[in-house]
């Protein structure tokens, strides 16, 4: 497998190339397996090297020299099968729930890591989804630091990560044919493992409230729901709940920006007129501090990309699409996006509101960025595809230091 890219950005040319390899094989209708590996490559002088505020997936750069950066990405499974469920150890991406132009659950905006999945559907109205993660915490362990090759004139001193994991599960129930209701939650923790965790049906959320509370083997927990209804014909109705800290008092006073939760809600209208004509519209808000946690052990976080929306804490997005395909593998995409992001302030802040007070939602320095995109996608054969796309973006940043200026 190989890919190419050309893009012109504010005049400057950038390119992107992503040779690699992909296989995949079954034994049986018990047994699968894959492999996948893409080395990519970004050259030009106002690439976009961290990703941080895009729906691009994080990248973990490997190598860079001048304007030219590396990374890469590696994929696999292996997976056993049975009639009414699976389980693997898998190296991936998934997401949960609805959004389209991002997840609050859970979403491809991190780089992939290693589960173990289980994954149950024992009768038609019921679906079961469970993995436990090993992510990466960025955090140095000088505990366990060794020196290596002694003998050497040069010895080096070797500062392992400590480990983080992140476990969470996803109950599906189809009430009836036209509506799902999903109801999970997540926890997150570390630095050692607990086996708890590894029973898939478990109410994670509690675990952070018989620890030591930013002890050794603190965590973090948080709870999420998701719906989607497909009535009446030609519509989807859908939407996505996290909830990491529910503050009561604040929430019966009508303060809503001291909540850490997020939502999604979106619509949309298949066979506009005429056929395979879709439109959809979706509003994504995610308050300040979620994803985040005062014990870094224990953020929604892996590689220092949050696990949920690409758009992280303190913002919201508006966006309108139009999708149409009029020839098999052929598709045309229009779009409308207004994303906003307000301050991410100091972590201590969240924890002694007394004290530093409250951030509101959308508290400046504020960005506010526009979108229109016209894209057109045909894949002629399978697997080879064809992209082309134009983007008018618009952004406006109270913070110069957080939005490089492009003009």
């Amino acid at each position: 497998m190989a890919g190419y890219g050309v893009r012109s950005v504010a005049g400057e040319t950038n390119t992107i190339r992503w040779p690699g390899l992909k296989f995949f094989g079954y034994g049986g209708d018990w047994f699968g397996a894959s492999f996948e590996y893409v080395d990519f490559g970004e050259t030009g002088s106002n690439t976009d090297r961290n990703k941080r505020f895009s729906p691009i997936t994080g990248a973990y750069v490997n190598l860079q020299s001048g304007s030219t950066f590396e990374y890469s990405d590696v994929k696999g499974s292996v997976s056993f099968s049975w009639k009414w469920g699976n389980i693997s150890i898998i190296k991936d991406y998934q997401t949960w729930g609805h959004g389209q132009f991002g997840q609050v659950i859970l979403s491809t905006k991190a780089p992939s890591f290693t589960q173990i999945r289980f994954h149950a559907n024992p009768v038609s109205w019921f679906r079961f989804n469970y993995f436990q993660g090993w992510v990466n915490s960025l955090i140095y362990d000088s505990s366990a630091a060794f020196w290596s090759h002694t003998e050497s004139v040069s010895p080096s001193r070797i500062i392992p990560y400590k480990d983080k994991f992140v476990v969470a599960n996803l109950a599906t129930f189809s009430v009836m044919d036209e509506l799902d209701l999903s109801i999970g939650n997540a926890f997150v923790y570390g630095p050692n493992f607990r086996f708890e965790t590894l029973i898939p049906f478990l109410y994670y959320k509690v675990m952070d409230h018989n620890t030591g509370r930013i002890a050794a083997d603190d965590g973090n927990g948080m709870i999420f729901s998701d719906f989607k209804v497909r009535f009446p014909k030609d519509y989807l109705f859908y939407g996505s709940t996290y909830i990491d800290v529910i503050n009561l008092r604040d929430l019966l006073n009508g303060r809503f920006d001291n909540q850490w939760l997020a939502f999604t809600v979106g619509a949309k209208r298949f066979n506009l007129f005429i056929p395979n004509l879709d439109v959809s519209i979706e509003y994504s808000r995610v308050n300040p501090w979620n994803y985040e946690n005062r014990n870094d052990l224990a953020s929604y976080k892996h590689l220092g990309y949050q696990l949920g929306h690409w758009i992280g804490q303190n913002a919201d997005q508006l966006r309108f699409q139009v999708n149409y395909s009029h020839i098999r593998g052929l598709r045309h995409f229009a779009y409308l996006e207004w994303v906003r992001k307000g301050v991410e302030g100091d972590i201590a802040i969240a924890y002694n509101t007394a004290k530093y007070g409250i951030v509101e939602f959308l508290q400046g320095p504020l960005r506010k960025d526009f979108r229109f995109g016209l894209e057109t996608t045909w894949e002629p054969y399978h697997e080879v595809k064809l992209r082309g796309y134009y983007e008018l973006s618009m952004i406006s940043d109270e913070d110069p230091a957080r939005t490089p200026n492009l003009s």
